[in-house]
């Protein structure tokens, strides 16, 4: 029977009266919990401050790519900007005319005039040019870097710490591998 064969089409024709107005529906129901949808709808960012603000840390359902996801959708909507994703960064030079100039591996060259780089800032030196751009390179390479190591554990709340908490920090002094503790007791979910 179409019941047992087509069971999602059938419920959503029982339940919302047509298959088109149950997929309809159900697409606004998604849109709804869609974090692309919610971080860029008309959520007046002074509301959503305060919301954030309730809470020490929060996170994300689907991991912090989601957050990443999210900024190239918004960034991709925009008229006047251009991404450009998995190419490999040959050198970069500051132009004159305080545009920058990026030639990749491919051998081809943009000319832009913002530059975000996610790199460590001795990776970033690295592409510098090494004449023109010696005293940037000196000190991108003077900052210092540290590697962190995130570790999750779960255990059931009541047999760890039955209240709500933020978490500890281990004091420098104690020179500790560990920086401290976080409890997600105080999550945002």
């Amino acid at each position: 029977s179409a019941r047992s064969v087509l069971k999602k089409i059938f419920n959503l024709e029982q339940r919302y009266g047509s298959i088109l107005h149950g997929l309809l529906k159900t697409r606004k129901d998604k849109q709804k919990d869609d974090p692309v949808h919610f971080l860029f709808n008309d959520l007046n960012l002074k509301d959503y401050s305060t919301l954030l603000n309730k809470y020490a840390i929060y996170y994300f359902n689907d991991g912090m790519e989601i957050l990443v996801k999210t900024l190239v959708n918004h960034l991709q909507s925009l008229p006047n900007v251009e991404l450009k994703v998995n190419q490999t960064i040959k050198e970069i030079q500051f132009q004159e005319n305080n545009q920058i100039e990026i030639a990749t591996q491919s051998n081809e060259k943009y000319r832009i005039d913002h530059l975000i780089s996610a790199l460590p800032a001795f990776e970033l030196a690295n592409y510098l040019d090494n004449k023109r751009d010696e005293i940037l390179r000196s000190r991108l390479n003077q900052i210092p870097f540290v590697n962190m190591i995130v570790i999750n554990l779960l255990y059931e709340r009541e047999d760890i710490f039955p209240k709500a908490a933020f978490g500890y920090l281990i004091p420098s002094r104690e020179n500790s591998h560990l920086l401290g503790v976080l409890f997600d007791s105080c999550v945002r979910h």
